[in-house]
């Protein structure tokens, strides 16, 4: 089962899925190899895949996590014809978890943590990631991601490389977001001229997101509000969903892969969800 393990984890690097994918499949594979021993996976019953997936005191969101990982894995095998049809695997249902609060800044509070961070001690750069994400509302892993050579600094135009399912995509920020870049980047204080990344961790290497979020850490005690990445960045959806702004259009900018993620967000701001579906042209 190793090879066929292998094989696979290969496979998801060629059709371009992100690392953070391919690590937490690699780590549930391994568990799962570990646990039912070195058997071939088409004599794997339901039994196992149940016993594996509950042997464990952990939250439905991690068990849906194995369930991801065990059903790509099976489809792979079947696709590549390693293993004849498992009807065992399919058996297995993810389980329905309750959404979480959507928690975000609505227009008063944007300008009320504006005015607050400028009176307080924060890092330039912390202050222009705070900035950059509350005006483009990218993930995190985006944001690290981001390298100098994705921004034209002359159009506002910046290049999302590998977002999540490794898609890329296009987007554009304003002359106000282009000038804080810019004042940033002259920074000899916070600026890294030497990294190839925008903003750098330690070393001029990829900020790693733990160090985000500890950055955002940081910053909530200092002004006493609690905020993080996330939050910035389901406030700017919301912000986009006040302003009527297409379904459609909404899922391109901030990579969701269907309008349907991107509802959400209409609900909790009031929106009539019918008027705006009228404005979408497919």
């Amino acid at each position: 089962m190793v090879d066929y393990i292998n094989d696979f984890l290969e496979n998801l690097k060629k059709i371009r899925r992100s690392e953070k994918t391919i690590k937490m499949y690699k780590y549930i594979l391994k568990n799962f190899y570990n646990y039912v021993g070195d058997i071939n996976p088409n004599d794997v019953v339901y039994e196992n895949f149940e016993d594996f997936l509950y042997k464990d005191n952990i939250v439905d969101t991690t068990i849906n996590l194995r369930i991801n990982a065990i059903k790509s894995f099976y489809k792979f095998l079947e696709n590549k014809k390693i293993i004849s049809e498992n009807h065992a695997y399919q058996k297995i249902k993810h389980i329905k978890v309750n959404q979480k609060i959507i928690e975000y800044f609505n227009t008063s509070e944007i300008r009320s943590l504006k005015r607050i961070i400028g009176k307080h001690n924060i890092s330039l750069k912390a202050k222009t990631i705070i900035t950059f994400i509350l005006n483009t509302g990218v993930r995190n892993e985006e944001l690290c991601n981001l390298k100098k050579s994705d921004i034209d600094l002359r159009t506002g135009k910046i290049e999302i490389i590998k977002g999540k399912g490794n898609k890329d995509r296009t987007i554009y920020v304003r002359d106000s977001v282009i000038r804080t870049l810019r004042k940033y980047y002259n920074d000899t204080l916070f600026f890294d001229y030497k990294s190839e990344y925008v903003f750098p961790g330690t070393s001029g290497r990829r900020l790693r997101e733990r160090e985000l979020n500890r950055m955002f850490e940081r910053v909530s005690q200092e002004i006493k509000i609690h905020i993080y990445p996330h939050k910035l960045r389901h406030t700017f959806i919301t912000q986009l969903a006040d302003k009527n702004v297409p379904l459609s259009k909404i899922a391109f900018w901030v990579g969701h892969d269907s309008t349907k993620t991107t509802e959400r967000y209409i609900h909790i701001t009031g929106i009539d969800i019918e008027s705006i579906a009228k404005q979408i042209t497919i």
